[in-house]
């Protein structure tokens, strides 16, 4: 009977206690590795411009590629911060893409090239002024760009 009796009292709730599960072990559920946040959009970016060259995509890989630190790629990674000024330039220039692509996807996403087509006509643009005359004569290289006649200026057209 004393030991039903010390049994009972042991089992009861004292002070908010209960007995039977305060010395219980607690039960830890399984730690695994945490779960990594989406990459930033930079990131995203980076890695569109870099995988089909063959470059690293990893953090740890872009951080080696740059000489550069791990932190520095991880808040790359996570949007906290971009990289400064010249190492911008390196990435872009190793992605042979723009910076302006590259922070803010602005097109083009390549560089335009001085001896392209575009590239001449972009020239012979910043010559002209307001009212889209020249009063400079035309760069080297854009007289190669095929002339064209206005519609209304051309004699073999039929009306």
């Amino acid at each position: 009977m004393a030991f039903l009796l010390m049994t009972e009292i042991n089992a009861r709730n004292v002070n908010g206690v209960n007995a039977y599960i305060a010395n219980a072990v607690p039960q830890y559920s399984a730690v695994g590795k945490q779960t990594e946040s989406p990459p930033s959009a930079f990131w995203v970016r980076l890695t569109d411009a870099w995988k089909p060259r063959g470059l690293p995509t990893s953090q740890n890989g872009v951080a080696t590629k740059l000489e550069m630190s791990q932190g520095s790629t991880r808040r790359w990674y996570t949007g906290e911060g971009y990289p400064e000024i010249e190492v911008l330039r390196k990435i872009a220039e190793l992605g042979k893409v723009t910076v302006d692509w590259l922070l803010n996807e602005t097109l083009p996403k390549s560089p335009i090239g001085q001896n392209t087509p575009l590239g001449r006509l972009m020239v012979v643009w910043e010559q002209l002024d307001d009212d889209g005359l020249s009063d400079q004569p035309l760069s080297s290289g854009a007289s190669d760009l095929p002339a064209r006649t206005p519609p209304s200026c051309n004699p073999r057209r039929k009306r």
